[in-house]
């Protein structure tokens, strides 16, 4: 396990379209850049699995709202990294895993590029294109 104070990425995925569990988890990509002569470009992508974590300070679970969340908003997340094994049909893997206690949505100044879609959620959203240039 490792103390994640500040992982910044964007929502992929969650589970929200499932019945049983409405509030469980999402999928969270941190882009990993680099400067080139023409602007940056992603070199990598580290996809998380963000899920409620323990809450120290409170003793109890972390209360996390991830329905508040949509694909393409940009995120904040602090927790503990873990990687959890996992077998289906026979298969076996692992999944690296944030257990969150605190996620909060990124507010961008970025301009809105052509090729990228936003979403208006009541709050100025982050460029969801990975290969645009992003002011930070």
């Amino acid at each position: 396990m490792a103390n994640i104070e500040k992982m910044v990425g964007f929502v992929n995925d969650w589970t929200q379209a499932n019945p049983q569990h409405p509030n469980w988890a999402m999928k969270v990509g941190e882009p990993h850049r680099k400067k080139t002569p023409t602007g940056y470009e992603t070199i990598g992508t580290t996809y998380w699995t963000i899920k409620a974590g323990w809450d120290e300070a409170a003793g109890k679970p972390a209360d996390i709202d991830f329905t508040q969340f949509s694909v393409g908003d940009r995120v904040e997340v602090s927790g503990v990294s873990v990687s959890e094994k996992w077998e289906k049909d026979g298969k076996k893997g692992s999944t690296l895993v944030l257990k969150a206690v605190k996620i909060k949505p990124v507010i961008s100044t970025a301009v809105q590029s052509p090729q990228a879609g936003t979403v208006d959620r009541g709050y100025e959203k982050a460029v969801v294109d990975f290969d645009a240039e992003i002011p930070f």
